[in-house]
């Protein structure tokens, strides 16, 4: 449009991770320390739960007890 650059042809958008339904936010203060599920579990396993449970469009967090 204004750079005169081709619109794109798809759009990939992630969700959002909920805590008990609603959307995680700093502002609420239900964000999740991810360095201390680090350190509760370790850096693999965290990072194996967000790709398993994060599907890409969809919102996640419905399995959120791993951070408990």
């Amino acid at each position: 449009m204004a750079a005169d650059l081709p619109l794109p042809k798809t759009i990939i958008s992630h969700g959002h991770w909920l805590i008990s339904g609603s959307k995680m936010s700093k502002s609420k203060g239900n964000a999740i320390d991810v360095f201390s599920a680090i350190e509760n579990h370790g850096s693999d396993p965290l990072r194996f739960f967000l790709l398993k449970f994060g599907n890409l469009g969809d919102d996640g967090g419905k399995h959120s007890s791993f951070f408990k």
